[in-house]
């Protein structure tokens, strides 16, 4: 009899995990979770009814109490093993790794601290204890499986649009080959703040084989909130016996590459006349659950710098505006519904700082410059991609990495 009871309190336990399980795992996986909430949901069933059968229906009602009890606590306890999954990613590797690559001295190291083109809880998580730690999230464990449920629907909408954009490792062959023709030697590895490879896997394997100095050029804003967890990261990783990184200038502060945006935007111009022409240069926000992780000052400035650029080759300073893709104002829907108000024929809409595709740049940006319902007959309205693999970007890299 006290049997049923345990299978009854076990399988409401399988249904709390198999609920987070259903609404945050990926591909197959969530199959899995919905067989066994199915299983768990037989197990409860007939473990209550074989108690009301043995011991009558008054057995019902708390049985359905310890179920809830159940349900709760299996909920709780996969909502903070998921969230534990980004604890350890900023700690270096204990074990030699066996397949180490020989980094030859100086070596550079490209850091990309965007959100990955793949849906993983891993990712998300370290995501979400980076900003956490940086007082950009709120420590509500509960509401995390949400906030996958969330992602993941949205990499699902997104599909192969992010799968087939470039990657940093990508970018990195592309800055090596530059520096092998400024006649540099340096080995340029790739890392990732939250996907593969992972930064502190790198720096673990830079260690292992004797790198003591690496030099670091960012491919976000330095003051961006996740960007920032790679400068925690050269402090953590260098008390642990790590390398030293030395951070490389940032690139957004580099005129040539804001000049090249400008060019990027007149070349989306084609024949429409410079006073018809009206250009949105947006900047990436954060969602509404990360309130604080709003600053980017750098941005910013690289936006202006790019604005100052169009007005002096001849549009309008009133037709050149900034605005956010997500959460903050001026949006990009307000922006595009402002520039059409002033009689522009084409729309420019170009993610400024943004390098590699990311839900905001291939989901939200176009679905803002849809919610501003512009008239079939009025202004068109053009989404640049974003930097990629660039040779204006890439000869930033090369200037921010040599010092030049």
């Amino acid at each position: 009899m006290s049997s049923d009871w345990a299978i009854a309190l076990l399988g409401a336990l399988i249904i709390g995990w198999s609920v987070v399980g259903v609404v945050t795992a990926p591909g197959r996986l969530g199959t899995s979770a919905m067989l066994a909430l199915a299983a768990g949901v037989v197990l409860t069933a007939s473990s209550i009814g074989a108690l009301s059968t043995s011991l009558g229906q008054h057995v019902i009602t708390p049985g359905i109490a310890l179920t809830f009890i159940g349900i709760s606590l299996g909920y709780w306890t996969a909502a903070v093993w998921l969230s534990s999954l980004g604890r350890h990613s900023d700690r270096l590797h204990a074990a030699r790794s066996q397949t180490t690559r020989q980094l030859a001295p100086p070596s550079i190291l490209l850091v990309n601290c965007a959100p990955p083109a793949t849906y993983s809880p891993r990712s998300e998580a370290i995501i979400h204890r980076m900003l956490r730690d940086d007082e950009s999230a709120p420590s509500a464990t509960v509401a995390f499986p949400l906030t996958l449920l969330s992602q993941r629907t949205r990499f699902r909408s997104a599909g192969a649009m992010l799968t087939s954009a470039p990657s940093v490792t990508s970018l990195a062959g592309a800055l090596q080959d530059s520096l092998v023709l400024a006649g540099s030697t340096a080995i340029v590895v790739a890392a990732d703040c939250v996907a593969a490879p992972l930064l502190a896997k790198v720096a673990s394997d830079a260690r292992d084989s004797g790198t003591t100095t690496m030099r670091a050029v960012m491919l976000q804003p330095e003051n961006d909130p996740v960007a920032r967890y790679a400068h925690r990261l050269a402090d953590s990783t260098r008390a642990q016996g790590g390398p030293l990184l030395d951070f490389a200038p940032s690139i957004w502060r580099d005129d040539r590459l804001a000049e090249r945006l400008r060019e990027r935007v007149i070349e989306a111009c084609q024949d429409t006349p410079l006073a018809d022409v009206g250009v949105i240069l947006a900047l990436e926000g954060h969602l509404a659950v990360y309130p604080s992780a709003t600053d980017d000052d750098a941005g910013q400035y690289f936006a202006q710098r790019v604005r100052l650029f169009l007005s002096r080759y001849g549009l309008q300073e009133a037709h050149v505006r900034i605005a956010w893709i997500r959460e903050q104002t001026p949006d990009v829907t307000e922006a595009v519904r402002h520039i059409a108000a002033l009689g522009c024929e084409r729309i420019v809409i170009a993610p400024a700082t943004a390098v590699l595709p990311t839900l905001q740049t291939t989901l939200d940006l176009n679905a803002a410059v849809t919610h501003a319902r512009l008239d079939p007959n009025g202004p068109e309205a053009v989404v640049l991609e974003p930097w990629g693999s660039d040779p204006g970007l890439i000869d930033a890299l090369t200037r921010a990495v040599l010092g030049s």
